[in-house]
């Protein structure tokens, strides 16, 4: 299926170094308001399905639960994402940690801004009655005791490139090399054109998933677990989800 190019102003959540501070700091203006629930990965990234089970530890750093994928029906669609507009340096933090430059976060200000635009928007959604079942799987295979809180990943849109425009205040951040000739070999490709120019460009072969819904998974105990909503109960998440990754 062609796929169309999509603009999206959005957003950029979820700050890599924001992981090591207080939460207090990041602002739940961090997530995409074209659809409640949509934050963006702190990478882009080929694995992290929908049906993917981890667990977020009391110090953030995730942990991976289990890969309930093939337990979906997954409908794969195309389509284009309203415009929406935000601002804060948590979100630009982001972006510039996507391209290997994060040292630029502290001299942003939460007015700063930027546009996203991507290109081969794809969305991937799991239906309600598969994540029942999966939910009903988690109830066994999760270890309930172990600190942290644990996320299902019900939804995620993959893209083909993403090109990001940044406000002046920005690009005099970056610098005229912060970003100069910046490339990774393979998958994911970026470039910079320093000086004038205001566009930072990510281009992915094949498409990578870059933004994601999740669920909280919950156990209830006690009488609780025999009424008509089971034993775990799956809430959505609204606000923004942080962790630092382990290396895979």
């Amino acid at each position: 299926m062609h796929r169309r190019p999509v603009t999206l102003l959005a957003s950029l959540a979820m700050c890599l170094t924001a992981c090591h501070g207080p939460r207090a700091e990041v602002s739940v203006t961090a997530l995409p308001t074209f659809e409640a629930g949509f934050q963006f990965f702190p990478s882009p990234r080929s694995f992290d399905a929908p049906g993917t089970v981890f667990r977020v530890t009391p110090d953030g750093v995730r942990r991976d639960v289990a890969d309930l994928s093939s337990m979906l029906h997954v409908a794969s669609t195309d389509e284009t994402i309203p415009r929406t507009v935000t601002r804060g340096n948590t979100q630009l933090a982001l972006a510039l940690g996507w391209f290997g430059n994060q040292r630029v976060a502290a001299q942003l200000s939460r007015g700063d801004s930027a546009m996203v635009s991507i290109v081969g928007a794809h969305r991937e959604a799991a239906f309600e009655a598969d994540l029942k079942r999966l939910v009903d799987s988690a109830r066994v295979l999760v270890d309930w005791a172990a600190p942290g809180k644990v996320y299902v990943i019900t939804e995620t849109i993959a893209a083909d490139s993403i090109h990001i425009f940044v406000s002046r205040n920005v690009r005099q951040a970056i610098g005229d090399s912060g970003l100069a000739g910046s490339h990774s070999p393979g998958a994911f490709s970026a470039s910079w054109a320093p000086g004038a120019s205001s566009e930072i460009v990510a281009g992915f072969r094949p498409a990578r998933r870059v933004m994601y819904k999740a669920d909280l998974l919950i156990k209830r105990t006690g009488s609780f677990e025999t009424d008509s909503l089971g034993s775990v109960l799956r809430l959505k998440v609204t606000d923004v989800l942080i962790w630092r990754e382990r290396p895979r």
